[in-house]
């Protein structure tokens, strides 16, 4: 277990969006299925945001060094709370690359929804956290949306 401070929540959450965005990256230069490789690519676009978001947040001068350096109220092993899915490669198909994608979203909303639990961390950085866990939920919903209509497109050719 470790003491977490509101600069290793913010920095282990910057690991985590570059994960994702270069799974994204990767996944888009998998992928056949035009519609899932803009899928892919939208995400990772979004990923980067998400990373500067918070790159932002550690630049900011609002808070101060104490703040940032601040130790949280709870201890947390944060290996335990990596994004761990299989991995994806060129012999992936979209539906494998699509599920692992899933899990990876949902993995990232549950690491959001952990840090919303922990005491001690700024109102403003509460709002971010609740705001980037929600953007995770949207994601799921998206690759669901796209992993249905790859099931009914191929439901409608076997017919």
């Amino acid at each position: 277990m470790t003491h977490l401070t509101v600069r290793d929540i913010l920095e282990h959450a910057e690991r985590i969006e570059t994960e994702s965005h270069v799974f994204y990256v990767r996944a888009a230069g998998f992928l056949n299925d035009p519609d899932a490789r803009q899928l892919a690519i939208e995400l990772s676009e979004e990923e980067t945001k998400h990373f500067n978001h918070l790159r932002d947040l550690l630049n900011q001068t609002h808070l101060s060094s104490h703040e940032l350096d601040k130790t949280l109220g709870s201890e947390v092993n944060l290996s335990d709370r990596v994004v761990k899915t299989s991995d994806i490669n060129e012999e992936s198909d979209a539906d494998t690359i699509l599920n692992v994608a899933l899990e990876r979203e949902k993995q990232t909303e549950a690491l959001y929804r952990l840090y919303l639990t922990l005491t001690g961390i700024p109102d403003h950085l509460v709002r971010v956290f609740e705001d980037l866990r929600q953007q995770e939920v949207g994601h799921q919903k998206r690759i669901l949306k796209m992993i249905e209509k790859r099931k009914r497109n191929t439901n409608g050719k076997e017919s």
